[in-house]
C-alpha cells in the first residue's frame, strides 16, 4: 500500500501531523524521492545511534598499578584487547599532538 505514493504522502502527513516517527514507513521515503522524509529519516537514524556517538573513554592518570599489573615498561597485562589497542592509540595521539 505504501507503494502508492498519494496513499503513502496521506500516511506521512498524518504521522507528522501527530508527531509519530515509524522508521519503516519513512523508508518508503527513498522509493518516493520524498526529500524531507528522507531527511527525517536520516535524522532519526543519526540520533538513534549509539554507533554514531563519540565514545568516551578516561584515561588519567596514564598509568596505574591499582588498575592495572605491569611487569615492565614495554610489556603489560591489560586483558581487554579492545581498551588496550584504543588506550594506545590514545597515547600515540597524545605524543604526537604535543
Amino acid at each position: 500500500m505504501l507503494k502508492d505514493k498519494p496513499f503513502y504522502l496521506e500516511v506521512i502527513a498524518l504521522l507528522r501531523e501527530k508527531r509519530f516517527f515509524d522508521n519503516e514507513i519513512w523508508n518508503f521515503a527513498i522509493l518516493h524521492k520524498d526529500i524531507q522524509a528522507i531527511r527525517e529519516l536520516a535524522h532519526s537514524t543519526y540520533t538513534a545511534s549509539e554507533k554514531l556517538e563519540p565514545a568516551v573513554f578516561e584515561y588519567f592518570p596514564y598509568y596505574s598499578t591499582r588498575t592495572h599489573q605491569f611487569a615492565n615498561e614495554t610489556k603489560s597485562t591489560i586483558r581487554n584487547v579492545q581498551f588496550k589497542n584504543s588506550y594506545l592509540d590514545f597515547l600515540l595521539a597524545s605524543v604526537i599532538s604535543v
